[in-house]
């Protein structure tokens, strides 16, 4: 069963935000960090320049199989505190 958590960026950097972090999660060979989402709409302007207008913006949606923890962090504290959207 997966959970999707919402996370904030900053509107317009949701496709930068992925193409960083992404690689991060993909990079630990053990673990199964998930995968991170932008949901969108592919535009094209009069000129033809092709882009991805966000459904919801500002928000990256990350979908994990597991309940986030962030390391380092008092026993009481460790759950990140985001939203659920939905389970599968």
């Amino acid at each position: 069963m997966s959970n999707y958590y919402c996370i904030w960026v900053k509107t317009g950097f949701e496709n930068k935000f992925i193409e960083k972090i992404q690689p991060l999660f993909d990079s630990a060979p053990d673990e199964h960090n998930g995968k991170l989402h932008c949901i969108g709409k592919q535009m094209r302007l009069k000129s033809g320049k092709e882009y991805i207008n966000p459904l919801i913006p500002g928000y990256v949606l990350w979908k994990a199989d597991f309940k986030p923890v962030v390391p380092g962090t008092p026993e009481k504290r460790r759950k990140i505190r985001v939203s659920p959207m939905a389970k599968d």
